[in-house]
This record gives C-alpha cells, structure tokens and sequence, in this order.
C-alpha cells in the first residue's frame, strides 16, 4: 500500500428487505458471510457495516431489527430515493477511516 493511501479495512453488506425471488434477508446475509469466510477468513474478520437498503419499503424497518437482534450490533437503514440513513451511511464510514464526517 502506498504510504498516505487510506487502509481499507471495513466491509459494507447491503440487505435488500423484500428480496426478489423471496428469499429470506437474513438468510442471504448469513449466505454473504458465509461466502466471504470461504473466499478468506480475514476478509470476514473485518470490521462491518451491515445496511438494509430500500427503507422506503414497509418491511425495511422490520428487518433491520430482525438483523440488529441477530447480530448483535447497529444496523443501518438506507433508501437511495428518499435519501434516508445516507447521512448516517457517510458518518459511519467515515468514522472507519478515522476522518470527521464533516470533512467529506
């Protein structure tokens, strides 16, 4: 890595809430896990930030609490066409890099 370059060292996993071919989300979460662990223990290690996508949709809310429950931590809830938790979204990675939100 070249020195001054930021170290990337966090995963993003967006959840769609109402998964088209009707599959559960948390389900398919555990699936995405399950696969990073596969392609390489370390990646899966990383720290995480786990979105549920689509907060505009009536079940976006209800499962992010079913993943917040699950897992154990935050999770985020985002709609790229209201706009909503995307501030929230910026702050977090942010804070991963160690930058100010505000500075963005």
């Amino acid at each position: 890595m070249a020195s001054g370059a930021p170290d990337w060292q966090t995963v993003i996993t967006l959840v769609e809430p109402v998964p088209g071919d009707g599959t559960d989300p948390l389900g398919n979460y555990r699936a995405i896990h399950a696969e990073l662990e596969k392609y390489s223990k370390a990646l899966a290690e990383r720290d995480e930030i786990v979105v549920v996508t689509k907060a505009d949709l009536p079940a976006a809310e209800e499962v992010r609490g079913q993943l917040a429950d699950a897992l154990g931590r935050e999770v985020l809830l985002i709609s790229a066409v209201t706009g909503l938790g995307l501030n929230q979204l910026v702050a977090a990675v942010a804070q991963t890099l160690h930058k100010p939100a505000d500075t963005w």
